[in-house]
């Protein structure tokens, strides 16, 4: 025990775990007044030794059931209540190497109360250089053992951790990232804010937002909760909740690093916090859109940097901009420089710029894929080179593999993902990106059920991911091979859900033919057209679905573009076979069986080498057969059961009088009206109406007008 000291106060924990021997001699120790005060904190009260517990009147117990703890007990002890004072000293005493069991009681509470007490406890009972420690590293989100040698210089860093541990203020994972106790993290920077310089305060956040960019595979817990610390004032941080959009959270630091003659620092704070505003809206805000304009119109003036790494922050922070308002065209037309930027850099440079601009490369990759340009897209991977933080692999992974669904090479993304399991990444926006891949890899391996289920997995996290047009493009395919009614009243929902939130003009073109596709095969021609003609042009995948649709009503015209549309080197696999198969229909349908065969034969080594099973969706199945029987070619097996375009785009040739006659049947005229006006008898009118009825498959002249304006025969 300790020399003679009236002014000290002994807490003596875990009390009931010393030996018998021990327990004596810290009773002697009370009842020789050799203290002003001892406190026994123990489990249980031992009957043997109850009489000793009353010694004397500064002998105090505090025993609990279980660990339960009351914080009037605990305030009791740490005198912080009741008008108590700390003019004494305090000097604890624990009976055994593992966690402080006044700690597990401090901590078994939470709120305001329960955070006092423990800032009392951080500040009179915990020795002053673990309390050192404490308060430096709580500016700091998250900890390992290479922050906190760089945090607190001087001090051996794996002891730190295992002291900071063993009195029991957090605990480290299995990667070795060391996290507060939220009740001890929340009183420590209240004291820190109080007693470290702000000077010092902005090194620490400097440095640890270095740190961010060297350790990314925990960038969305650290970048929520380094900016709910130094940015309290953002509306986002009150809402509590997770970051949405972890590919601009992992670049946003990029903007603190700039260099100090790069942006004023109140123009870098109100910077930040548009970013941070962003992260929680779907569509922009003007305010947003308005700082984020100046932001990266001022950083395009500025000279070009010198230094190599400060041009790579600059970049990485121009990307993050335009990223937090939904530019995604431009951040995907960066992409070059920020290519040209990263290969300058030094290869042997040891510092955080490379694992961000690892990052900077993967979130431009994700871009150019939102403009469609796959191409470009997976350039920017390549130029990655070897990347070693496992969980940036694994997004690599799953965005190369994303890539290659979305052309229809089919068989490399299934064999990309199957090379080494990808699991979900905690992130929404890679879960997401995740589905769409492997609900596209499902959907063309004749499972569509399958396919829509993953998807409907992920359906609640589409708010918070640019990937949502892709999710719907996936989801409406599905529903063509299995309902194709259903599925578009289904789209009608989700595109009433997300609809209005920013998107490409390539994307849109997409989605617009994925939805034209749907309504088509549903029956309503109508829509279908009208989706092509509100977009402001029609590029590649609409062109394809005006094709399926001009083979509903003779229209040959679209071979022509068919044929143009072939030329594009850059055409992905899965549309190029679609072209083919519509250009075999159209070819056949002119008479020219050899140019069919040819261009079905094409179509057919596109999806044999790729892996790709819908290739006769869209394209009526019966003029397919025809031309593969002549050819002597087998057709591969389709996922759908029906062909649900097939009564749709089978074309209906209707003689000339027939279409006058159907025009006349839009009409209130009557039969006897119509003979009377085409000159014919009413027994010719009758006859031509029945052929028209057989033709289009109705059995009413009220069917037969809405089967052919389903079909386009006749204009709404």
């Amino acid at each position: 025990m300790m020399e003679r000291d009236a002014t000290r106060t002994v807490i003596v924990d875990d009390f009931h775990l010393a030996d018998s021997a021990d327990q004596h001699r810290m009773l002697d120790a009370a009842r020789d007044g050799r203290f002003g005060r001892v406190v026994l904190v123990t489990q249980q009260i031992d009957p043997a030794l109850h009489a000793l517990y009353k010694v004397r009147d500064s002998m105090q117990v505090i025993s609990a059931e279980n660990l339960a703890f009351s914080l009037g007990e605990v305030a009791e002890l740490l005198a912080c209540e009741s008008g108590g004072s700390h003019d004494q000293a305090y000097t604890v005493h624990t009976a055994t190497g593992g966690q402080p069991m006044l700690t597990r009681m401090l901590l078994n509470d939470q709120g305001v109360r329960a955070e006092h007490i423990v800032g009392e406890w951080l500040a009179h009972i915990v020795p002053a250089a673990v309390r050192s420690v404490v308060l430096r590293w709580s500016l700091a989100p998250l900890m390992d053992e290479s922050l906190a040698t760089r945090l607190t210089p001087g001090i051996e860093a794996t002891e730190a951790l295992d002291m900071v541990e063993q009195w029991g203020m957090g605990k480290s994972d299995p990667e070795g990232v060391f996290a507060f106790h939220p009740t001890v993290l929340t009183a420590a920077r209240r004291i820190a804010s109080r007693e470290v310089s702000a000077r010092e305060q902005e090194e620490l956040r400097r440095t640890s937002l270095a740190w961010l960019f060297t350790h990314p595979s925990h960038s969305q817990h650290i970048t929520s909760d380094l900016f709910r610390w130094y940015y309290p004032e953002v509306p986002y941080s009150a809402t509590g909740h997770p970051p949405r959009d972890a590919m601009q959270l992992n670049i946003a630091p990029a903007v603190e690093l700039l260099p100090s003659n790069t942006l004023p620092a109140d123009h870098k704070a109100k910077t930040m916090r548009a970013i941070l505003q962003s992260v929680d809206e779907l569509v922009p805000s003007v305010e947003v859109l308005a700082i984020v304009r100046q932001s990266v119109d001022h950083l395009l003036m500025l000279p070009p940097e010198r230094d190599r790494e400060a041009a790579v922050y600059r970049e990485l922070a121009i990307l993050s901009l335009l990223w937090s308002a939904k530019r995604y065209g431009e951040c995907a037309a960066r992409r070059d420089v920020l290519l040209r930027a990263a290969r300058e850099l030094d290869p042997h440079l040891a510092s955080g710029v490379w694992p961000a601009t690892y990052s900077g490369l993967l979130s431009s990759s994700v871009a150019s894929t939102l403009t469609c340009d796959m191409t470009g897209a997976e350039a920017l991977l390549l130029a990655q080179g070897a990347d070693h933080d496992p969980r940036r692999r694994a997004r690599r992974r799953i965005q190369h593999a994303f890539i290659l669904a979305m052309r229809g090479e089919v068989s490399r993304a299934r064999h990309l993902l199957d090379a080494e399991s990808v699991d979900r990444t905690g992130a929404a926006e890679w879960d997401v990106r995740l589905a769409v891949t492997q609900a596209a890899i499902l959907l063309e391996s004749g499972t569509a059920h399958d396919a829509l289920r993953v998807l409907q997995g992920v359906e609640p996290d589409l708010a918070r991911s640019p990937d949502w047009p892709y999710a719907l493009i996936v989801t409406a395919r599905s529903h063509l091979a299995i309902d194709p009614i259903l599925g578009a009243v289904e789209l009608s929902r989700l595109m009433a859900q997300h609809g209005t939130r920013p998107m490409t003009p390539e994307l849109e073109d997409l989605l617009r033919s994925a939805l034209a596709d749907l309504a088509a095969a549903s029956g309503d021609v109508v829509r279908a057209r009208k989706l092509l003609n509100e977009g402001s042009q029609l590029r590649i995948a609409q062109r394809l679905t005006a094709a399926r649709l001009g083979l509903a009503h003779g229209d040959r015209s679209a071979a022509s573009d068919l044929e143009r549309l072939l030329e594009d080197d850059d055409l992905w696999p899965r549309l190029q076979a679609q072209a083919y198969l519509l250009l075999s229909v159209y070819r056949y349908r002119a008479g020219n069986e050899v140019y069919a065969a040819d261009a079905l034969k094409s179509a057919l080594a596109i999806a044999d080498g790729h892996g790709i099973r819908l290739i006769q969706s869209l394209v009526p199945k019966s003029d397919l057969a025809a031309i593969a029987q002549g050819a002597g070619l087998a057709l591969p097996q389709n996922v759908n059961q029906t062909n649900p375009m097939e009564s749709a785009l089978s074309a209906v040739t209707l003689t000339q009088r027939e279409s006058v006659l159907l025009h006349h049947l839009a009409t209130p005229i009557r039969l006897r009206d119509i003979a009377d006006e085409e000159f014919v008898s009413l027994n010719t009118v009758k006859s031509q109406a029945a052929s028209v009825y057989r033709k289009l498959g109705a059995k009413s002249r009220e069917a037969a007008v809405r089967e052919a304006l389903r079909r386009g025969l006749l204009k709404p």
